[in-house]
């Protein structure tokens, strides 16, 4: 199972039964052949080809601002980044301790922009219903020291009143310290 089906399964896992065939119906599948692909991992290319943002004309409010938050990251001004949060929001790395409320969220997004040199999140595909967002995305990170290293990630975002009050990221930890030594 790759990092989209992963973070699809989180899409949907969070989701009542109507919107899930609310979410397949956005994605012109049907709600059988959308979970067959998540359960069975038998149409790896089906599941990404429904998910390419390219293919969705209309972006929901929730999705451009999870969108903007991402390309927003690579200019690491921390003040613009926690504008994008609500005052009792969390952000959870899945394998650390969540940061709850904004200056805990500071202290983890500072934990990497202030050692970078520079951090790229670049959304390659992207899904939304209602409030809630999920994005796969390729993220870069290059140390002041020069070392570069490149992960997949899995983002889901939880919106409310226009501001982010939930994200919990997944990707492999290993990957990126694998990358840094």
């Amino acid at each position: 199972m790759d990092i989209g089906t992963i973070g699809l399964w989180f899409v949907l896992d969070a989701m009542t039964a109507p919107e899930s065939v609310e979410f397949a119906r956005r994605l012109k599948i049907s709600a059988t052949t959308l979970t067959c692909s998540l359960h069975v991992n038998s149409d790896m290319q089906a599941t990404r080809q429904f998910c390419n943002p390219k293919e969705n004309v209309m972006e929901s409010e929730a999705e451009n601002i999870v969108n903007e938050f991402c390309k927003a990251i690579s200019r690491k001004n921390l003040d613009e980044l926690l504008s994008y949060f609500s005052d009792d929001a969390v952000f959870q790395p899945m394998m650390m301790e969540p940061a709850k409320g904004k200056a805990a969220i500071r202290a983890a997004i500072a934990a990497f922009t202030d050692t970078a040199e520079s951090v790229q999140f670049k959304v390659l595909a992207s899904a939304a219903v209602g409030n809630r967002v999920m994005n796969e995305r390729a993220d870069t990170l290059v140390t002041r020291a020069g070392k570069k290293a490149e992960v997949p990630a899995a983002g889901f975002f939880e919106i409310k009143e226009g501001k982010i009050f939930a994200w919990r990221d997944y990707f492999d930890l290993q990957t990126f310290t694998k990358q840094m030594e």
